[in-house]
Order: structure tokens, then C-alpha cells, then sequence
């Protein structure tokens, strides 16, 4: 198969939403088109509560706790559309993470155990 056929072949394929699919129990796998259209996140359930490991869709903490009168920020770099974007904000609201870890955020690192 070319190349360029395997590429045509994946932007053809539908998402598949896995917050069914679970690698291990307490742990759930999200679709999120946000920062990519198969952009993926994890809920890991802790003794606190469950911490969403949500990667690039929200690269700092104030993309999620907002800031400027915004209560959720999208990334500036994004392949879905906005609608898409705030859509995964909602989503992500329903799963009433206790924490949830940015992609690229130094500040992850001030603290050492989350959960």
C-alpha cells in the first residue's frame, strides 16, 4: 500500500470514543478532539478522586481553572474547531476530576504524588 493511501485511509476513519475501554480497572481513556482530532486523555480514579491526565488539550493550569474572566481556555494550536474544544471543556466538567494535569505545565513538577 502507498503511502499517501494509508494517510487517506486514517483521515477516513471515525473516531472511536473509548471512555468504555478501560487498559486496567480505574483507569478510562477519553477521545478529546481539541489540540488534535484524536486527541486522547485518562482518568486515573485515586484515593482522592479521579485526576484527569489531560495532555495538550490543556497545556497549562490556567487552561483549565481560566483566567482573564474566561473560565476554560483553549489552546492556541488546535486541529478541531472551537465548538469541538469548549464540547471536551463540557465533558470534562461532567467527569468532576479533583485535579486535572496539564500537557506541558512546569507546575505539574512542584508537586511529586497527585492522588
Amino acid at each position: 500500500m502507498r503511502f499517501a493511501s494509508v494517510l487517506d485511509s486514517i483521515g477516513h476513519t471515525p473516531l472511536v470514543e473509548l471512555a468504555r475501554f478501560s487498559p486496567k480497572p480505574g483507569i478510562r481513556i477519553f477521545a478529546f478532539p481539541s489540540h488534535t482530532i484524536g486527541f486522547q486523555s485518562v482518568l486515573v480514579e485515586t484515593a482522592e478522586g479521579p485526576i484527569l491526565v489531560a495532555g495538550d488539550i490543556l497545556p497549562y493550569f490556567d487552561n483549565w481553572t481560566g483566567r482573564w474572566g474566561y473560565k476554560h481556555i483553549p489552546s492556541g494550536i488546535m486541529e478541531a474547531g472551537l465548538h469541538e474544544y469548549y464540547a471536551c471543556f463540557e465533558r470534562i466538567e461532567e467527569l468532576h476530576p479533583v485535579v486535572v494535569l496539564p500537557g506541558v505545565d512546569p507546575k505539574v513538577a512542584e508537586r511529586e504524588v497527585y492522588g
